[in-house]
């Protein structure tokens, strides 16, 4: 999967929840249980009591969502659904991974939605650039225009509020944007090998 798709799966609509308990009989033998943390339409990943567990979705026999059976077929077709809309997000945006926190932050702090830009949020861009035209132009009035101070110096301490709210909001969009939703990790159980089976390190489910 590509960096795009992957980014775009972190949001993902799904009809599974963070508090939903996920079961899952394995083809090789076995059981996994943990909560439900992301999907990619093709793994799983699920929260354990000690770790964070990948599961391929074509090694698993029966699963139970809640206590109760979960049949295949609504699995299967719950992962499409994911699947469809990482890839359709992916299209809409066309996202580039997202430039470096600081140089974003940096950015937003010199002109507020530069950093947005960045990213490609042309939107949130040109909402940040309406407003701070608005500041700049109130206190050239003041200034130029009627030569006096005048409210000028609260105006340029509000100015100075909202770029440190852009700034931060676009770190905060960088952040998400360059977190990789199901890559492989030293903390995660990959439950498959070159049999099918899971791997040594994946605890049982009680």
């Amino acid at each position: 999967m590509s960096l795009p798709l992957l980014l775009a799966a972190l949001s993902t609509a799904s009809a599974f929840e963070s508090t939903d308990q996920l079961r899952f009989t394995l083809v090789a033998g076995g059981e996994v249980e943990g909560w439900f943390l992301a999907t990619d339409g093709v793994s799983i990943r699920l929260t354990t009591r000690n770790e964070i567990v990948e599961i391929p979705v074509a090694l698993v026999e029966s699963a139970w969502l809640n206590g109760q059976p979960l049949p295949l077929s609504a699995l299967d077709d719950e992962l499409s659904q994911a699947a469809a809309v990482v890839e359709q997000r992916a299209q809409d945006l066309a996202l580039d991974p997202a430039p470096p926190v600081w140089l974003v932050a940096g950015g937003s702090a010199l002109w507020p939605g530069a950093g947005h830009a960045m990213m490609g949020d042309w939107g949130s861009f040109a909402g940040y650039t309406a407003i701070e035209l608005v500041f700049l132009g109130t206190m050239s009035y003041w200034l130029f225009y009627r030569e006096t101070p005048g409210p000028v110096l609260p105006i340029l301490a509000l100015d100075v509020i909202f770029r440190a709210y852009a700034v931060g909001d676009a770190t905060r969009a960088a952040r998400r944007r360059r977190a990789s939703p199901l890559p492989s990790s030293p903390e995660t159980s990959l439950w498959t090998d070159s049999l099918g089976g899971p791997s040594a390190s994946a605890p049982a489910a009680p």
